[in-house]
């Protein structure tokens, strides 16, 4: 390599971790920004990865963690490293898979399923420098952060009754959610995937890189034979034994989350066929945010359309007339 494309890199290089360091310094010191960009944490990284190459994109993540962790130590900033550390690992985990050119189910399964046995390592190493069983120290981690929950919601003027009745089940709430950690953590992080994903296509294409093609995304449908393992999964639930419930449940969601994304696909069709603008999908997809009963409704829209197929993704080709 000559002198000239060196210094090419290193600037590059440069830029990349200003941007990356830009990003993680504004999740981690501007309170009303943090919560929207904390997920988008892997974008940049995965960005810079695609161009710099692996090397380059690890060069870029190391030394933004390094500046955001010295900036941190100096300001006392309580967002923990580990969670920038976790989602820059996700943008190098999201741009080696996307190198694979897969299809879009496989390349969010294997990046999330890549994220999780991350975070699983870095428990178990945590929690054994701890002393600590990783199921008990999860379990404290939940519980604390549920009880800080229910401070938060002291101050929200809730109903009395309700109020006793999440004091009152806060350890029950807490073993739930730590039974349940394998799945919500995968599907988490594969809502984070899908949500850096569809950006970063965009981005590609805009910088001239090679952007994964995925085809038309308000296309996309889980398996016909995930209904199967949907019923083998509630019906379960009614058998007897903690580990086959947790198993059970576990299982649950994650069908639960596939259909959810199958029934946004749904919607995502609808809004494109009557060029809804772009206004009104923001205001849905915000109000599935806080009003999460809808997610009921799009995870069952994902559900029925194994019978129903909204999109008429099956429907018969038109008959050709064979006459001369």
């Amino acid at each position: 390599m000559d002198a000239g494309r060196i210094s090419s890199l290193i600037i590059e290089v440069a830029r990349g971790i200003f941007f990356t360091s830009l990003v993680f310094l504004t999740v981690a010191f501007v309170p009303f920004l943090s919560a929207m960009m904390l997920i988008m944490i892997p974008l940049p990284v995965l960005f810079y990865t695609e161009k710099l190459g692996r090397t380059g994109g690890a060069a870029v993540l190391i030394f933004s963690l390094l500046i955001v962790g010295a900036a941190q130590q100096a300001a006392g900033s309580q967002l923990t490293i580990a969670v920038f550390l976790i989602l820059g690992c996700l943008g190098l985990i999201i741009s080696m898979i996307l190198k694979r050119r897969l299809s879009i189910g496989w390349t969010v399964a294997l990046a999330a399923c890549s994220g999780l046995v991350f975070i699983g390592a870095l428990i178990i190493i945590y929690s054994a420098m701890q002393g600590l069983p990783p199921w008990e120290m999860i379990y404290r981690y939940i519980h604390t952060m549920v009880q800080e929950n229910i401070k938060l919601y002291a101050q929200l003027d809730l109903p009395v009754e309700q109020m006793q009745f999440i004091k009152e089940n806060a350890g029950r709430i807490s073993r739930a959610l730590t039974y349940t950690f394998p799945a919500l953590s995968l599907v988490i992080i594969a809502a984070i995937v899908i949500i850096n994903i569809i950006p970063a296509r965009i981005l590609f294409r805009m910088r001239g890189l090679n952007p994964p093609e995925f085809g038309d995304l308000s296309r996309w449908k889980a398996s016909d034979y995930l209904v199967w393992l949907l019923i083998a999964a509630g019906i379960s639930l009614l058998l007897p034994g903690l580990a086959v419930k947790m198993l059970a449940m576990n299982v649950l969601i994650i069908c639960l989350f596939a259909y959810l994304v199958q029934g946004l696909a749904i919607i995502e069709f609808f809004f494109q066929k009557k060029r809804a603008p772009l206004f009104l999908r923001l205001l849905f997809y915000f109000l599935i945010l806080i009003q999460q009963y809808l997610l009921l409704f799009v995870i069952a829209a994902g559900l029925f359309d194994l019978w129903i197929d909204f999109r008429k993704l099956h429907a018969p080709a038109p008959d050709v007339d064979q006459r001369p």
